[in-house]
């Protein structure tokens, strides 16, 4: 008698993994460029208010594409004395001085509330992050206010009929509440009930160049960040950092700069401005390394070595043609090339196998190299400390991750944010 086999049922193919790159003052060229190209493996741009018209350009661009066009109002800035500007203070909701919890209450928050809602329209945004405000702790009264303000906010759009334009939670806190349980939980209560699309958490200081020991207590924390039921994104966290709590499932997606804030750091936000800021430059992307060099510095290094030219000068012709000449006159575009494309390699992982091979692929490939790469004698004596620096934490970051994947089961996953094209034809039927 011939043995039944029971049909088994497929997985369905996964979402893809998230990103989405915060346009900074001069990042409008390399990324309109890049959907010019057709270079479109990420979800979405952040605007910043007080940059929309100098961005025009850019958002048209996003939006015939079907990309997310988000809109940061710069509440959290705004409130603070280094973070508060001209730009800011001429804003329809902005202030001549940082604003304070009586700005955001009663009917001053409902005219806040309506006047970010006309700008995310007259501007044509598909998403607009809430008007919430840095939160160093769990008893923080901005909490309240911040739910508050999301409900007016989504009560704005509703009246004017655009409930199709999402909005998005983001909660800033201090790495000292993201390690302590109930302070951390204290900031959550209240967010599984908001109108909201997705929870974008930004930890202060966090990023990047984070260590073994805060990736850990940001993955161990994350379950909670699930709980709020909607994808969460992993803001300003770039580098092998970012990549490990996508990995992880931590997170369903990342945000940041074009080479830039892969790193939130609001130390300049606590202290009065003194003189002028500067606009810093694209640093040129070793993705081999995880690391980054200014431009001068990555010239000096592949003049002095046809070694490291070789094994560390881009060489992809879909990313750079003329292979380090491009590397080094268009830093953004190769960029944005190469982070699009670690993201949709480790899409292309199973959900269930993405951490363990993570490991193999990102992590020991990427220490190897850094120890190849300081091996080189072009290299000076504050270049070889770096790289010895960089190889200590990658090590630790590598060994208390082997240890956290070893530890997961069970655990929770971040729900993975959706495209534009798929949300909004959830919103029509």
């Amino acid at each position: 008698m011939a043995e039944i086999v029971s049909p088994r049922s497929l997985r369905p193919v996964p979402d893809e993994l998230g990103l989405y790159f915060r346009a900074g003052y001069n990042d409008h060229r390399d990324l309109a460029a890049a959907i010019a190209a057709g270079k479109r493996k990420f979800l979405g741009i952040v605007f910043e208010a007080h940059r929309v018209e100098r961005h025009r350009e850019l958002i048209d661009s996003a939006e015939k594409a079907k990309l997310e066009c988000i809109l940061d109002p710069c509440t959290q800035p705004a409130a603070t004395p280094g973070g508060h500007s001209s730009s800011l203070a001429n804003l329809a909701w902005g202030s001549d001085k940082p604003h304070r919890r009586n700005d955001f209450q009663g009917q001053a928050l409902k005219e806040k509330a309506n006047q970010i809602a006309s700008f995310a329209i007259e501007h044509g945004f598909s998403q607009v992050m809430a008007p919430t405000h840095y939160l160093s702790r769990g008893s923080d009264p901005w909490h309240q206010i911040d739910i508050e303000a999301t409900q007016r906010l989504r009560h704005a759009l509703a009246v004017a009929q655009r409930r199709d334009i999402g909005i998005i939670y983001p909660l800033t806190m201090s790495y000292a509440v993201l390690r302590h349980e109930d302070e951390r939980l204290q900031l959550l209560e209240g967010l599984d009930g908001l109108p909201i699309n997705s929870l974008w958490v930004r930890i202060d200081p966090f990023g990047s160049d984070s260590t073994g020991t805060a990736v850990r207590n940001f993955v161990e924390a994350s379950s909670d960040f699930h709980r709020v039921g909607v994808p969460v994104i992993g803001d300003q966290i770039g580098g092998l950092v970012g990549l490990s709590l996508l990995a992880t499932s931590a997170v369903g997606g990342l945000s940041h700069g074009v080479t830039l804030k892969e790193r939130f750091d609001a130390a300049n936000w606590k202290r009065a401005k003194s003189g002028k800021g500067f606009m810093p430059s694209h640093r040129v992307y070793f993705p081999l390394l995880d690391l980054y060099f200014d431009v001068g510095r990555s010239r000096r290094i592949f003049d002095g070595s046809d070694r490291l030219k070789g094994h560390f000068g881009c060489s992809d012709p879909s990313c750079c043609p003329r292979g380090v000449i491009d590397m080094l006159e268009n830093p953004g575009n190769h960029f944005l090339t190469q982070r699009m494309r670690q993201i949709d390699g480790l899409a292309s992982i199973p959900e269930s196998l993405r951490a363990r091979q993570f490991l193999e692929q990102f992590m020991r490939p990427t220490a190897d190299a850094v120890v190849r790469f300081a091996s080189s004698r072009s290299l000076n004596e504050d270049e070889k400390l770096r790289m010895e620096r960089h190889r200590k934490r990658l090590d630790l970051l590598r060994i208390a991750l082997e240890d956290l994947i070893g530890s997961m089961a069970p655990r929770t996953i971040s729900v993975q944010p959706v495209a534009r094209t798929i949300r909004e034809n959830r919103l029509s039927r």
